[in-house]
C-alpha cells in the first residue's frame, strides 16, 4: 500500500494533544440493540455532528476511511486465505459490536446505510455474518472488525517484507490516532470532555491545508 500522510501534520494542535491523552475509546454502545434503539442512538450522534458544522468530523473521518479502504486489499486477501477453513470465526465472537466511536465515525463520513447494531440481543449471531463474509464494506464495520487479525493472519503478515509491515502497523495506529481524536472532537463538542477541562470547551476547529 501507498504511504500517507499522518494526521499530526495538518490537525489542529489542542485536538491532538487531548486525543493523546486517551489510553483508549470509551466503551460505550458496546451491548445489543433493537433498531429502534439504534436508530435514536445514530441519530443523536448525527445532530451533535450537525450542530458542530461536521466540517472537523468529515475531515478526520475521511482520513480514516481512506486509511482503511487502503488496508482493505491486505485484510480481505488474508481472510480469503484463512477463514474458509477457520474452526472458529472471529465473526461469532459475542462481544463484537459497533462502539461510539464507531458511530461518530459513521457520522462523519455520512454513513446512512448501516441498519442496526451488529446483534439485537445477547446470544445471537452477527446479523452482518453472511455465506462469503461480512456483508458490510470494511469502511463501515466496527473498528475491531478492521484492524484484528487473528494468528494464522499474523503469521502471513510476519511472512511479508519488513517495510510492508511496518505501512500497515503504522497505518492501523494512525487509525487509532484519528479515532480517537474523532471522540475528543465529539467530547469537546457536547462539553463532556474529563480530562483536565474546566467549563464548557469549544470544539477546535482543524487547521487550513
Amino acid at each position: 500500500m501507498k504511504s500517507f500522510t499522518s494526521i499530526a501534520r495538518w490537525a489542529d494542535l489542542d485536538l491532538l494533544l487531548r486525543a493523546s491523552l486517551k489510553c483508549e475509546e470509551a466503551s460505550l454502545f458496546r451491548h445489543p440493540m433493537d433498531d429502534d434503539e439504534w436508530r435514536r442512538t445514530c441519530q443523536r450522534i448525527q445532530d451533535v455532528v450537525l450542530l458542530a458544522g461536521g466540517d472537523a468530523f468529515s475531515r478526520v473521518g475521511e482520513h480514516i476511511a481512506g486509511l482503511i479502504q487502503a488496508v482493505d486489499p491486505v485484510m480481505t486477501g488474508y481472510c480469503r486465505l484463512t477463514c474458509p477453513a477457520c474452526s472458529d470465526p472471529c465473526c461469532n465472537g459475542q462481544k463484537v459490536f459497533f462502539n461510539r466511536t464507531d458511530l461518530i465515525y459513521l457520522a462523519a463520513i455520512g454513513e446512512t446505510g448501516v441498519p442496526g447494531q451488529t446483534r439485537c440481543g445477547q446470544g445471537h449471531p452477527c446479523r452482518y455474518l453472511g455465506g462469503e463474509g461480512c456483508r458490510l464494506s470494511r469502511r463501515s464495520r466496527p473498528y475491531v472488525c478492521v484492524w484484528f487479525l487473528c494468528e494464522p493472519q499474523m503469521e502471513l503478515l510476519q511472512g511479508e517484507p519488513a517495510r510492508f509491515q511496518r505501512t500497515i502497523t503504522e497505518a492501523l495506529q494512525e487509525i487509532r490516532h484519528a479515532r480517537l481524536m474523532l471522540e475528543a472532537l465529539f467530547e469537546l463538542t457536547t462539553g463532556t470532555w474529563s480530562a483536565g477541562n474546566t467549563g464548557r470547551p469549544t470544539a477546535p476547529g482543524l487547521a487550513p491545508s
